[in-house]
């Protein structure tokens, strides 16, 4: 059981478990710009796109033998980039748990610079009045953790992932560059985070 409050270092399991429940198995539908890289229809598997793949395998987090369809059964190379390029590389290991999972999912979903200004904008919905604003650059620095840590300190981590979650759910509802047929089931996602978060 997570603790309210408390920063994991590691992505723990039950946010990995979460969001692929969210993510599902190999998905090739045409329709989904995920699925495409280099012009081809290469699919995803697990929410793991071919770029994030084969960025995974530049770095060489995991091996360059990985391939979309084995991530079905290779579950430590999933989790391996998940911890390492989303967890990780989001700042989600620095913000605390109920927090943490909510920008974590989000990075998943809407990419590390979609979630960071998520964020950012949820911190600036609730500095004090006095207090300098964050610029919205989709960049995690010392400078968001600094305005996060004054927001932590006046607020409810609840109401903090509350007000994050309502972020992401008007940029899918407003957004025109997401694809109709997928708004309900990110909406049904983002339900289901909240049910987490709260």
């Amino acid at each position: 059981m997570l603790n309210k409050n408390e920063k994991y270092n590691d992505l723990p399991l039950d946010y990995l478990k979460r969001t692929l429940n969210y993510e599902g198995g190999m998905t090739k539908n045409p329709k989904d710009s995920g699925n495409w890289y280099g012009g081809k229809l290469y699919g995803t598997n697990r929410g793991i796109t071919m770029g994030a793949l084969a960025k995974a395998q530049k770095e060489g987090l995991v091996s360059r033998d990985v391939t979309i369809e084995s991530l079905t059964t290779d579950l430590e190379s999933v989790r391996k980039i998940y911890e390492v390029n989303y967890y990780r590389r989001s700042k989600a290991n620095l913000l605390p748990h109920t927090l943490s999972f909510a920008h974590f999912d989000a990075c998943v979903n809407s990419g590390i610079g979609g979630g960071a200004r998520f964020l950012q904008s949820t911190i600036n919905k609730l500095l004090p009045y006095n207090h300098k604003k964050l610029t919205v650059d989709g960049g995690i620095g010392p400078v968001t953790l600094n305005a996060l840590a004054i927001v932590l300190a006046n607020n409810e981590i609840t109401e903090i992932a509350k007000i994050y979650n309502n972020y992401r759910e008007n940029l899918i509802v407003t957004s025109k560059k997401i694809n109709p047929i997928f708004k309900k089931g990110l909406i049904n996602r983002i339900n289901s985070v909240r049910k987490y978060t709260d």
